[in-house]
């Protein structure tokens, strides 16, 4: 629901920066969508570089399982 508000929100904003500024407002509009758009990109790589710092240990006993079953699963067919 907030994001149909949000979106009307941006589409009456825009009309009206395009109504005063004719298409200086696109180019703005663009400048800050590709802004946007790139921060997004610099913050999934921030995100993905500290994951991979991380050490996931695994449960050795699940695994086991897990693998204990795709080898009986193969077994049976």
């Amino acid at each position: 629901m907030k994001l149909t508000i949000y979106i009307l929100m941006g589409i009456t904003a825009s009309l009206i920066a395009f109504l005063a500024l004719g298409d200086l407002a696109i180019i703005i509009g663009f400048g800050v969508l590709i802004g946007v758009l790139i921060r997004g990109l610099i913050v999934l790589n921030e995100v993905n570089n500290r994951l991979k710092g991380h050490d996931f240990k695994l449960d050795k006993e699940k695994t086991a399982k897990e693998k204990y079953i795709e080898e009986r699963d193969l077994d049976v067919q």
